[in-house]
């Protein structure tokens, strides 16, 4: 019968053991990707790759339509281009969209709202664009113009000319350019309809790489489930030890050991564990998912960036848990040492 409880308490040390490195891996990543707070922290890692991918973001459509009325197309790729559009697009608006962006998403995903809409207000924008803003963007990208030949007059055509006339004063030229932007950005319907909000849509079809329906609702529930109940989980571990303790735990010797030695190898495990995947995961990313292009933001983009960021609270859970696993086991082993010369009881 001792043998036996013995082989039943050994076999619930590994199942102890398994479960609480699958819980450091999955559990706590399940519960770090469905934390709204974790999320918006990851995400910061975003903003200063769209604030450098905002000229091709905000302006593809605005390029072919210059390009199409004479505007010089290697303008809108110039430095001096991305330098007027960052006067225009300040990061403290792309913090605001960014925070905007997850609160809605996660609204949606936690079921708060069934508006599977996100309005950016772009109000702010115009406004900076009528005032000196929009001024002095429209100064650089004129002062990147190359001068007027007679073999290359102006387009009259454009809103900004393909060269610079010399017989202009730059200021005069920047104030008559800016009017006339602004009362064309005034007469679009995006303006005069939508009343400067973009609705970005976060359903549709997987062909377009959004949410269906379907999707959603499986969305749904995975973030539910790491929110509410993926720390049932740990009642695996913990049922395990309290088993141990019914089969074969007589004495606080046999307690320091039976408890001490799960707890100390879980402890170790999980801090090389931890180690391991700020090795591994990284790599293995890096293989299977090809770069993105230049200038564009994909869901692997999206990865790339925030995969640093999660990997961080992620490793820091694992090692937060296995270090006090490890002292509690050092500090069991402890007590059975000291206690090793008192004879254990039988069974």
């Amino acid at each position: 019968m001792r043998g036996l409880t013995r082989v039943l308490a050994f076999l619930l040390v590994v199942l102890f053991v398994v479960a609480v490195v699958f819980n450091l891996l999955v559990v706590n990543l399940l519960q770090i990707v469905t934390d709204r707070e974790t999320v918006r922290e990851a995400l910061t890692a975003l903003e200063d790759r769209l604030v450098a991918e905002a000229p091709a973001l905000v302006f593809s459509a605005v390029s072919e339509q210059a390009q199409s009325r004479g505007l010089p197309a290697d303008l809108v790729d110039s430095p001096e281009f991305e330098t007027a559009v960052r006067e225009l697009i300040p990061p403290a608006y792309i913090d605001e969209q960014v925070d905007l962006a997850i609160n809605s998403l996660f609204d949606l995903l936690e079921g708060k709202t069934n508006t599977a809409e996100l309005t950016i207000n772009t109000r702010p924008l115009l406004e900076r664009f009528r005032g000196d803003a929009g001024r002095r963007a429209i100064a650089l990208v004129l002062e990147s113009l190359p001068p007027c030949t007679n073999d290359a007059p102006p387009a009259e055509e454009a809103v900004v000319p393909s060269c610079r006339p010399e017989d202009i004063p730059l200021d005069v030229l920047t104030a008559r350019i800016h009017e006339e932007a602004v009362q064309a950005v005034e007469k679009s319907p995006f303006v005069t309809e939508q009343q400067g909000e973009l609705n970005v849509s976060l359903m549709g079809n997987e062909e377009n790489g959004r949410f269906s329906p379907e999707q959603l609702n499986r969305i749904r529930r995975f973030i539910q489930f790491g929110q509410r109940r993926a720390w049932l989980f740990w009642l695996v571990p913990a049922a395990c030890l309290i088993l141990i303790l019914i089969l074969v735990i007589r004495s606080l010797n046999s307690l320091g050991y039976w408890w001490g030695t799960p707890l100390l190898l879980a402890g170790i495990i999980g801090i090389l564990v931890g180690f391991g995947i700020g090795i591994v995961v990284p790599r293995l990313f890096a293989t299977a998912v090809p770069p993105a292009p230049p200038d564009t933001i994909t869901p692997a983009t999206l990865i790339r960036q925030i995969l640093p960021s999660l990997l961080t609270p992620w490793q820091t859970r694992i090692f937060i848990q296995s270090g006090i696993m490890l002292l509690f086991g050092l500090l069991l082993l402890a007590v059975a040492l000291l206690t090793s010369d008192k004879p254990e009881p039988t069974l």
